[in-house]
């Protein structure tokens, strides 16, 4: 049918339908805006780093070597342990804020969230701070600081499902004289296998991929391949060892990935077959005092990070939080005022960069334009990308005209926005997609465009998803110390780069100083944490 109705020859009338087709013309459009930022910032040094940096001969010679090995063998068996610990600590304190209902229930789930929002290099100054001596550095701090960081992961996922167990189910083994015990193996822990599943993968994998914590907490001694993979390309400068590095971990994560895909954390149910927490009998002590215990357990460590920040061994001093001011640490390479407007602008151009890109992606998912789903599908490359291989590919890529864009300050924002921009992207693409399609057709007979109801319907209704999608990326970009660390210089230096230079170094005065600057990121992403 052309612009001239049928009926009455002459007379031209407006195809409602154009405008909807239009619309959608725009937003496919759009979508080069997301696809053109992941081609270029990530699948490209991505490709570069696995394909062209290296020779197959180097490539063989480093594998077959045994520091490689070493180093992947150390990687692999931490993590191990690490995911095992994190489950041992973490089941327990998820039975009980799942399975039951009392006073302080949230307060106690919030405590055991925190750390997971923290930069990972504060939660290892924190427990660099609560352990004396010379032994802050090694094994046990390592596996302390995965345990406090990923035991949120646990009781979100985990407890996600636990808590929809129906309770008729548990009372009617017990009923039949199963004991706790024979409850937990025979019901529970099989409701919970899919779940466990999931959670020890992605425990594994980001302890697999520890960067911030190995760092500063693994002394010379301990390197999982993220470190070695810094100290091969920027200290001993043995770039062919560290993409040899590189590629064996792209190709261990995305295995782990590929075998665990399957695995559902947490399975549909409807609303009549969630379980609800029971009530907490008032003389039921012994799970408060357990929690009360966890709570002041995972606390701790952010208390002696507070004091640590104003001197040790009994004294106290504001000597370290005056130094970050005086101008004082200059003698060892560090400007904190400078790190710190560095840090809030990275962030603010993250979110620049994040959140037009999510919600076109978003947008375009929502309406099923063409290609948007497999546009979601690659912003989750960066999700199983390490912040290392980001940078380590920028840095080897970006190197020559017209690309040379090493140096360039904007590319650390640029990267933090890849980094960010799938966990924005699903945050706003699960809210568009809860938007009953009713809303819209309502605003549509009312007179109201594509656009105009895209306005007035999807924005608006989503404007706290939007609010959180922009303090995720900001959050995100605060504590982004992977890729951070190979692409800044002297003037663009962030504040995670300035906390593990500080805490890498002796001395009372500049260790004070290290703890105070990763108080100071804390308080960052706490405020950014709480608007969003």
């Amino acid at each position: 049918m052309g612009r001239h109705s049928a009926l009455t020859p002459g007379v031209s009338v407006t195809r409602f339908d154009d405008k909807p087709v239009v619309f959608n013309r725009i937003v496919t459009f759009l979508l080069l805006l997301p696809v053109g930022l992941l081609t270029v910032f990530y699948v490209l040094p991505t490709l570069n780093l696995i394909t062209s940096a290296t020779s197959a001969s180097s490539a063989v010679e480093h594998l077959t070597s045994r520091s490689t090995w070493n180093v992947l063998w150390f990687t692999t068996w931490q993590a191990a342990l690490s995911t095992l610990l994190t489950l041992v600590v973490a089941l327990p304190v998820t039975w009980a804020v799942s399975v039951f209902r009392f006073r302080g229930r949230s307060i106690a789930q919030a405590v055991m969230v925190t750390p997971f929002v923290m930069p990972s290099v504060v939660v290892a100054a924190a427990v660099r701070s609560i352990i004396p001596g010379n032994d802050d550095t090694g094994l046990i701090p390592i596996l302390i600081a995965h345990c406090i960081f990923n035991v949120a992961v646990v009781v979100r996922v985990v407890g996600g499902r636990w808590s929809l167990i129906p309770r008729d189910v548990i009372h009617a083994a017990m009923s039949l004289g199963a004991s706790p015990y024979k409850v937990f193996t025979t019901v529970t822990l099989p409701l919970l296998r899919r779940s466990l599943a999931a959670t020890s993968a992605l425990v594994f994998a980001f302890t697999f991929m520890s960067y911030g914590v190995v760092a500063i907490l693994g002394g010379p001694t301990y390197r999982t391949i993220e470190v070695e993979i810094f100290a091969q390309a920027v200290a001993f400068g043995d770039v062919e060892e560290a993409v040899v590095l590189s590629i064996l971990q792209v190709v261990a994560v995305g295995l782990l990935f590929t075998l665990t895909s399957g695995e559902s954390p947490i399975s549909q149910r409807t609303a009549a077959s969630r379980g609800v927490p029971l009530t907490l009998h008032p003389r039921s002590r012994t799970i408060r005092i357990f929690l009360t215990i966890s709570c002041a357990l995972m606390c701790a460590p952010f208390v002696f990070l507070i004091r640590r920040s104003f001197g040790s061994e009994g004294t106290f001093t504001t000597v370290g939080w005056r130094a970050l001011w005086d101008n004082s640490l200059s003698t060892v390479g560090v400007d904190v005022p400078r790190a710190a407007l560095n840090t809030l602008v990275f962030a603010v151009g993250c979110v620049v960069i994040t959140l037009p890109c999510a919600v076109i992606i978003a947008t375009a998912r929502q309406r099923m334009v063409i290609r948007a789903r497999q546009v979601e599908l690659l912003t989750a490359g960066p999700v199983i990308t390490s912040g290392v291989i980001l940078g380590f590919g920028a840095l080897i890529t970006f190197d020559t005209s017209p690309m040379d864009w090493r140096t360039s300050t904007w590319l650390i924002p640029v990267m933090h926005g890849v980094v960010a921009l799938p966990l924005a992207t699903r945050i706003i693409v699960q809210s568009l997609l809860e938007i009953p399609q009713g809303q819209r057709e309502v605003a549509a007979t009312l007179g109201a465009g594509p656009f105009g109801t895209w306005w007035t319907i999807d924005i608006s209704a989503s404007r706290r998803a939007l609010q959180s999608a922009a303090g995720v990326s900001a959050a995100l970009s605060i504590g982004e110390f992977g890729a951070t660390s190979f692409l800044s210089r002297q003037d663009s230096q962030t504040l995670p780069v300035v906390l593990a230079q500080l805490l890498g170094r002796p001395g009372e005065i500049v260790q004070a100083a290290g703890f105070a600057v990763s108080l100071l990121m804390a308080t960052f992403v706490a405020l950014v944490v709480a608007r969003a």
